[in-house]
């Protein structure tokens, strides 16, 4: 079982309008059941296994391109790409220093094979990184400044620093990650405007403060 990725992403609205939401809710059922099947294996999961679970559903899920068949095996694709997110962050904490991870193969076939190991010989020191930047987690001071400048929740908050954390090197000093983070959720479609300065607000140099 994949006990490092517990979770996969689900997006309701995707959901809703897709064309996923065409099928009945059977099928609709049994997608989601092969989804859970696909993220605890790591995307290896062969086609007469998913053919056995799915029996007459199967088909119509290949024929609305839900699933997708790749030699012996399926691939479906949001999934795919949440993965490959998630091996691409085990790859930078295990080269960090470098300028750049190696390349993915364009051959899903291969990218079936990696997955697993270099996820688990990278869990230690994707652990460390996660406890360098813990302090972007934590109720500080700082964070309820942040909060409050930018008028967000904290649910819209860990939103954001999610997001910052797949895309971006969290291997950085405390004060460099604060204003690059701060940076970050500054360029964000916000559905607010942020407010003027918050008296007090002096961890992040002015120069990266948007003018009163």
């Amino acid at each position: 079982m994949a006990k490092e990725l517990p979770y996969f992403k689900f997006e309701p609205a995707e959901w809703l309008t897709g064309r996923i939401s065409l099928e009945s809710f059977q099928v609709q059922g049994a997608f989601l059941n092969l989804c859970c099947l696909y993220w605890q294996r790591l995307g290896d999961v062969k086609i007469k296994e998913a053919q056995l679970r799915l029996k007459s559903n199967y088909q119509k899920l290949v024929i609305s391109e839900m699933i997708v068949e790749v030699g012996e095996k399926i691939s479906i694709k949001f999934l795919d790409t949440q993965l490959d997110e998630r091996l691409e962050i085990s790859k930078k904490a295990s080269i960090a220093g470098k300028k750049s991870a190696a390349k993915r193969a364009a051959n899903a076939q291969q990218g079936f094979n990696d997955r697993s190991t270099t996820v688990q010989q990278n869990r230690i020191e994707e652990n460390r990184i996660e406890e360098n930047n813990n302090f972007l987690r934590q109720n500080s001071e700082w964070r309820n400044k942040l909060l409050k400048h930018f008028n967000i929740e904290l649910e819209e908050y860990l939103r954001h620093l999610e997001a910052f954390e797949l895309s971006n090197d969290v291997n950085r000093e405390e004060s460099e990650l604060k204003k690059h983070f701060y940076n970050w959720i500054k360029n964000r479609d916000l559905k607010k405007k942020p407010r003027k300065i918050v008296k007090g607000f002096k961890d992040i140099p002015e120069k990266y403060l948007p003018k009163k």
